[in-house]
């Protein structure tokens, strides 16, 4: 299903993807001025376009709306995509509606905070403020959402980014009341109160930014927005990935992404997004060629199959956040090193040919009696596998023997320990068998 068809099912007052001023639920056209224009770069999932602003007085304007502005409201969500090239110069009005009576907007300022304020005159004397808990990265795409609940319901604004409650602010038991200067993405048209009555905040547009998918609720169709919607419909399937693994084999999806090498992915809202494969629902493992995943990424994997994707991790960066859009699975795994060595209790002189298998005990992830590592010792006595893929804590049992000719001939050892992030490494000490 598209983007759009996502938001649509979610039963929004108004939604404007910004490819146009087209409203695709109401009747809300938004109308672009002063260096405004439907013309900027994509910068989410189903949308060719976006709004673009580049002057200080830019900005797009709907007329005034009953479900929006108008009228006294109790419940009230908004939000969707915004980027800017830069750090900005408070203060910025991403998007606002309201004067100095009463007013609902999105700053940005502070090093590229961005706040949510709620004022309302006639009801209290402070505005009611929530802040994202990091500043916007330059020319990284963010979802923005609010949501506002006043008396009788749950009494909080809410704000999120990237699908992820960061704020709350206790409402004091009202509602937002109506509020006459027309919504706006971008300079207002008119003074705004910031912080509490008798404050007035002359705000200017963000240059070099982009808005897209913007969507408004109000009522109880707002309230029905649960977690789920807000982080995986709202953010997660509108995000655009900066790397794809296309449908393909398993063996050429492997090949793509060791094409991608140890690449550093900078902080994005979807690094990498992985195709299903041509056999569809299948569950499959692909390895990283040391892929440096940042931590302030929102989304490290995104798996589009519905079967079990193992994705294992190598280098100093891993990948540690999923989305899985169709209901499948992701197990994020390192590769580790399991190590046995058999020395003479004697000597301590390496064992050569001293046969060792380790298996899988109960209470880690693999099942009971599963192969960990089995052959010979070398010449130093060692046997090792470089590829156990840890995805948690596994406890192991391994027995060491040496019962065949040449001599010397050995008991056999028997240990148990337990493989951990950093692998695992056992010295078992051999007594001869005279």
């Amino acid at each position: 299903m598209a983007y759009r068809d996502d938001i649509a099912a979610l039963s929004p007052d108004h939604h404007w993807p910004f490819e146009s001023g087209a409203d695709l639920i109401g009747a809300a056209t938004a109308t672009a001025a002063i260096g405004a224009a439907f013309t900027g770069t994509a910068v989410t999932e189903d949308a060719a376009a976006s709004l673009t602003v580049t002057d200080r007085a830019g900005r797009a304007t709907v007329i005034n709306q009953t479900d929006m502005n108008t009228t006294a409201i109790a419940q009230r969500a908004m939000g969707g995509w915004f980027r800017v090239d830069s750090v900005q110069t408070p203060p910025i009005r991403v998007y606002g509606e309201g004067d100095t009576t009463a007013s609902l907007q999105f700053i940005l300022g502070f090093g590229n905070f961005m706040m949510v304020e709620l004022f309302d005159g006639a009801e209290f004397v402070t505005a009611v403020q929530t802040y994202t808990d990091r500043p916007l990265e330059v020319n990284r795409p963010y979802h923005v959402f609010c949501r506002y609940e006043g008396s009788g319901t749950t009494d909080l604004l809410e704000l999120w980014l990237d699908g992820v409650l960061v704020d709350t602010s206790p409402l004091g038991g009202v509602d937002l009341d109506a509020h006459a200067t027309a919504p706006a993405w971008g300079d207002s048209t008119a003074a705004t109160a910031s912080g509490g009555s008798g404050n007035t905040l002359v705000t200017v547009s963000a240059t070099n930014c982009e808005y897209a998918h913007w969507a408004s609720w109000s009522g109880a169709n707002a309230a029905a927005l649960t977690t789920t919607s807000v982080r995986e419909t709202l953010f997660e399937n509108g995000a655009l990935p900066t790397n794809t693994i296309t449908s393909d084999t398993e063996a050429n999806m492997q090949t793509a992404l060791t094409g991608l090498g140890a690449a550093a992915i900078g902080n994005v809202p979807l690094s990498l997004r992985v195709e299903d494969s041509t056999t569809a629902g299948a569950d499959i493992t692909l390895a990283s060629a040391g892929l440096q995943f940042d931590e302030l990424s929102s989304i490290h994997v995104q798996w589009m199959g519905t079967g079990t994707l193992t994705f294992v991790n190598s280098g100093a960066s891993p990948a540690t956040s999923a989305s899985t859009p169709n209901g499948g699975t992701v197990v994020f795994a390192q590769e580790v090193t399991v190590t046995v060595t058999a020395l003479d209790s004697a000597t301590s002189a390496p064992i050569e040919n001293a046969r060792v298998r380790v298996v899988a005990a109960a209470g880690g992830p693999l099942a009971a009696g599963a192969l960990v590592l089995s052959g010979l010792t070398n010449a130093s006595g060692v046997l090792e596998t470089t590829t156990f893929f840890y995805t948690a804590d596994q406890p192991v049992t391994g027995r060491v023997r040496k019962s065949t000719t040449p001599d010397p001939l050995y008991k056999t050892g028997d240990f148990s320990d337990t493989v951990a992030s950093s692998g695992l490494s056992v010295t078992v000490f051999m007594e001869q068998d005279e």
